[in-house]
């Protein structure tokens, strides 16, 4: 295998694949048991034991700072990422939003730590057929891409992806094969 190939594999994998968000993504919490914990469940797939993990770590991050801080997206990011492979949708929508919002307002409308969690939220409403809005969230999410990595950043192959999936859901077939290859 190529190492442009496992490249991309890796870039793919990580949290715009549906990963979870690390301690130097936004959050202050890598020595935590719990956070332990929950990366030992997540990568064992076991996502049930992952989810009130999850939670207290949530609950424990909004004890101790205020609310709509910085780091509290990354918690939210994690908790929704578990919930949505639960297909607990309408609390993971609800989780991946506040995430957003919070990363929005704190570091503003084009920070790069938006792609982890509008890719996802994009997914999810592709997941549940809402296709007008996949679309919109998941080019915004390839615009900010773009604005901070430049137009061929690898960091957009997941959203390339989605939006291909997208569009050939739509029957935009066309529109599929050009954003594929573009």
């Amino acid at each position: 295998m190529s190492t442009w190939v496992r490249a991309l594999a890796v870039l793919s994998s990580g949290m715009l694949g549906g990963g979870l968000a690390s301690a130097g993504d936004v959050s202050d919490d890598t020595t935590s048991p719990d956070r332990e914990a929950l990366q030992m469940h997540w990568a064992a797939g076991d996502y049930a034991d992952a989810l009130p993990i999850a939670e207290r770590i949530v609950e424990a991050k909004q004890r101790t700072v205020a609310a709509g801080q910085y780091e509290l997206a990354a918690p939210l990011h994690n908790l929704a990422t578990i919930q949505r492979n639960l297909q607990q949708y309408d609390a993971s929508e609800q989780n991946f939003a506040r995430s957003i919002d919070i990363a929005a307002e704190t570091k503003g409308p084009y920070a790069p730590i938006l792609l982890a969690s509008m890719s996802q939220l994009g997914a999810l409403h592709y997941q549940t057929q809402r296709y007008a809005e996949s679309l919109e969230l998941l080019r915004r999410a390839q615009h900010i891409a773009h604005r901070n990595h430049g137009v061929y950043t690898l960091k957009q192959l997941s959203i390339v992806d989605w939006i291909t999936k997208v569009n050939l859901a739509t029957g935009q077939i066309l529109a599929a094969t050009c954003n594929a290859l573009s």
